[in-house]
């Protein structure tokens, strides 16, 4: 999505990933493996974050709107379109579902 959408989205859009492997090397080796160069990539090592944020599963995808809110937290298949939502929250506009 960044690659393709680039150009439009600039630098406004930022897919952050955190990951749960046991090991940061073990994060390196499957960015690499499956080219995931341009999300930000952190290791969650022994982070509580997952228990703060209210992960439940893997993949979990959170959206936040242009003034910081979370505006949808879940499995990203529970969302159509994530470009089109994207694209929606850049507009300022609301995303609903």
């Amino acid at each position: 999505m960044l690659a393709k959408n680039g150009t439009k989205w600039d630098d406004k859009v930022k897919i952050v990933c955190v990951s749960i492997d046991q090991t940061k090397e073990a994060v390196v080796s499957h960015v690499e493996k499956k080219d995931w160069q341009r999300p930000i990539h952190y290791h969650r090592d022994k982070s509580d974050c997952s228990q703060v944020y209210g992960v439940n599963g893997v993949p979990h995808v959170m959206l936040i709107d242009t003034k910081g809110k979370i505006v949808f937290k879940g499995h990203p298949a529970n969302r159509s379109n994530l470009e089109e939502d994207f694209d929606t929250l850049l507009k300022g506009e609301e995303i609903f579902g």
